[in-house]
């Protein structure tokens, strides 16, 4: 299973409640810094992995879920270096796939850390494609993603400079 604070193994062994109770620790931790993001609690957390299903949903419904995720993952921005960003992170990894679905958002969270492990282990979940295929580098070696390269990335592609 996906995960971004345990290893593989260890992400097996933990259920959607277990999960779900992780992120809403995060977001109780990060709500004494920042009250509005209190929120996301019913937009958000109000669902379980065990129990959420993204592709049962309809195309209104995910419509709105998508909108909250990319709200949230705004606000998380500056966040994205403390542990409570991270379990959040756990739990819309695992909840929403917001790795697979929400790329763009998620990155515009952490492109500004690109040269942290925190960017690095985010980036090794994922499957970038198109506009993002230059961190597929990151994804295979391991290694931050530098300025050059991030700057390189601009000036090939117009759409990651617009980004």
């Amino acid at each position: 299973r996906p995960s971004f604070l345990f290893t593989s193994s260890e992400a097996a062994d933990l259920d959607g409640d277990a999960i779900h109770s992780i992120g809403l620790s995060g977001l109780a931790e990060l709500e004494k810094q920042d009250p509005s993001l209190h929120k996301y609690e019913k937009l958000l957390f109000n669902r379980s992995p065990s129990t959420f299903h993204r592709e049962n949903q309809s195309y209104d419904a995910m419509k709105s879920i998508n909108q909250s995720i990319k709200s949230l993952l705004k606000a998380l921005a500056p966040y994205f270096l403390l542990r409570p960003t991270h379990k959040i992170l756990e739990f819309l990894i695992r909840c929403y796939q917001v790795h697979e679905h929400n790329l763009d958002d998620l990155l515009l969270c952490c492109l500004p850390y690109h040269t942290t492990p925190q960017f690095v282990r985010l980036v090794q979940l994922t499957n970038p494609k198109d506009k993002w295929s230059f961190l597929n580098g990151v994804k295979k070696t391991g290694a931050p993603l530098s300025r050059t390269v991030l700057a390189g990335a601009c000036i090939s592609d117009l759409a990651v400079l617009k980004f």
